[in-house]
């Protein structure tokens, strides 16, 4: 494992989908601090099972935190997304960008051009946070 680009991938992870590390740390059954450590490259190893957890909770392949891939997303990932009993309208907006960012996007058979992909994934957000308001 690389723990450089771990260090790196999980904290971009962490940052964008807006886990602190406190809540991080509590799936992966570490402090905090412990976070900031991995996120600094400060450690020797990291048991499976924590990277498992922080893998899952942050909806990525554990791969692609330890540099094994460049594809975060695996087929089992967004099963479990989907499985969840309470599926964040916010976890539909994450693996959008994410898919979108990784994968050629098409609209009725022809590719959107780079350029449209940002539009629409700020008319998603502002759709969400109007449904927000409106839910409370």
């Amino acid at each position: 494992m690389d723990m450089f680009v771990f260090a790196k991938r999980l904290k971009e992870c962490r940052i964008s989908r807006n886990v602190s590390a406190i809540e991080l740390g509590k799936v992966a059954g570490v402090r905090s601090a412990t976070i900031y450590r991995y996120e600094n490259a400060e450690f020797k190893s990291i048991k499976q099972d924590r990277l498992d957890a922080m893998a899952d909770y942050l909806g990525v392949d554990s791969d692609y935190l330890i540099g094994k891939t460049d594809e975060k997303f695996n087929s089992n990932i967004l099963e479990k997304f989907t499985q969840k009993q309470d599926f964040e309208i916010s976890n539909i907006l994450y693996i959008t960008k994410e898919l979108i960012s990784q994968k050629n996007v098409v609209l009725d058979g022809k590719p959107i051009p780079k350029e449209l992909l940002e539009p629409i994934c700020e008319n998603i957000e502002i759709t969400i946070e109007l449904a927000r308001r409106k839910n409370k």
